[in-house]
């Protein structure tokens, strides 16, 4: 089950090639990240083989400074927290199509007639292969734009990011999640036992 946690929080970014798997580092922990958040996990506690990613991030520094200069924390509840994310949609999220590279049509061998592709029936979009569905930022009642999921006064999350630390609470079996954050960058870190994520909040405008 852990690994399946792990994998969840690496990146799908084309740009970010250094993030799309985790990193083994030499202090016996396997790290995971997108950008926005992050997870480190003990690779005894892990059943898959891992290796070590060339460019992969100092993310045991960026932990350990987010965890020495939180001096601020809110705890709330696994069951709130799926309140929030069932108020938002879920949506597959899509890329483009491999077969006609994102036009929707095809051109035939034979006849050079133009087709419509069958791979994605036109749309020119896919959907990724990857495990988790994307959170839309929209309320499922009046499909009006929500800024994210709130956590006390201070702090706002893209559903995303709250899927994934939900999701890891929930495999450890923890009920209770405290974010621990700086008051001035809004940086949070989570501990559960020895396992421990840094996550980003959002900056509204």
């Amino acid at each position: 089950m852990l690994d399946y946690i792990l994998n969840i929080f690496v990146s799908t970014d084309k740009y970010r090639k250094n993030l799309h798997r985790p990193h083994l580092s030499e202090n016996g922990f396997v790290y995971a990240s997108n950008g926005n958040i992050a997870i480190k996990i003990p690779y005894e506690k892990l059943l898959l083989p891992y290796k070590s990613v060339e460019k992969f991030p100092n993310a045991e520094h960026i932990l350990q400074e987010a965890k020495d200069s939180a001096a601020k924390k809110i705890t709330i509840d696994t069951e709130r927290l799926s309140r929030e994310l069932a108020k938002c949609r879920m949506e597959l999220e899509k890329k483009d199509c491999n077969i006609c590279n994102g036009v929707g049509e095809k051109k035939c061998d034979e006849c050079g007639s133009m087709y419509t592709c069958n791979e994605c029936d036109g749309t020119g979009k896919i959907d990724k292969t990857f495990p988790l569905v994307k959170f839309a930022q929209i309320s499922n009642d009046d499909d009006e734009p929500r800024a994210g999921i709130r956590i006390g006064d201070d702090l706002t999350f893209h559903p995303d990011m709250i899927n994934r630390i939900f999701l890891t609470a929930l495999a450890l079996n923890k009920q209770i999640i405290t974010f621990q954050y700086h008051e001035k960058t809004k940086a949070c870190f989570i501990s559960f036992d020895d396992i421990e994520i840094i996550i980003m909040p959002m900056y509204l405008k």
